[in-house]
């Protein structure tokens, strides 16, 4: 799932050209890997290191929409969005979800949420070295939880929509459609000097 959401973000970042985006990653806490920058080759490569395993264990969907609501709250553009993809339901963390998405709608911020994977038992990767310290990936099957209700709730007080995606076209298409949804047009007066 991770490989998987990395590539259509990639190609979402590729597709933009004026934009300041930033990423942050989630897990037991949030951490930011990216403020909102134009250095798409910073997003990129910081994009590529991101990995399960280096947080704390859980889902802490508030603290990560919180801290995504701090980075935008004093930009001036038009069009301010948070993209939240969670494969997991809240359970851990300082700031409840809903009172994060209350944050982002005084904001002025709209929320897009995307759930990720399947409710249940889900096969998980586990990722360690042999003997001979070489890289292995294991399996181990573990219950998962998502919480589509909060989710819909989240993107509704934002005025935003709310995603549910089990395979990796739809996917696509959603980032396709947000893409398209948040369009801002702008105006610029350029001169040019011949000599």
């Amino acid at each position: 799932r991770l490989d998987i959401a990395k590539q259509t973000m990639k190609a979402f970042i590729q597709g933009r050209q004026d934009d300041r985006i930033g990423f942050i990653m989630f897990s037991g806490e949030p951490l930011t890997l990216a403020p909102p920058t134009l250095d798409y080759g910073l997003l990129l490569s910081q994009l590529q290191t991101a990995e399960t395993g280096v947080l704390k264990d859980g889902t802490a969907i508030g603290d990560g929409l919180a801290l995504a609501v701090n980075r935008l709250k004093d930009s001036k553009a038009k069009s301010r969005i948070i993209v939240l993809l969670t494969d997991g339901d809240n359970n851990v963390g300082q700031i409840d979800p809903k009172t994060a998405g209350d944050l982002a709608a005084g904001y002025g911020i709209r929320v897009y949420t995307i759930a990720v994977g399947k409710e249940g038992r889900v096969r998980i990767p586990v990722k360690s070295r042999n003997l001979f310290g070489e890289p292995t990936t294991s399996y181990v099957y573990q219950e998962n939880a998502l919480n589509p209700q909060l989710l819909k709730e989240i993107a509704e007080v934002t005025k935003a929509k709310f995603y549910r995606v089990t395979d990796e076209t739809t996917l696509k298409s959603v980032f396709t459609e947000i893409d398209k949804l948040e369009r801002s047009e702008w105006k610029t007066h350029e001169k040019l000097r011949y000599e």
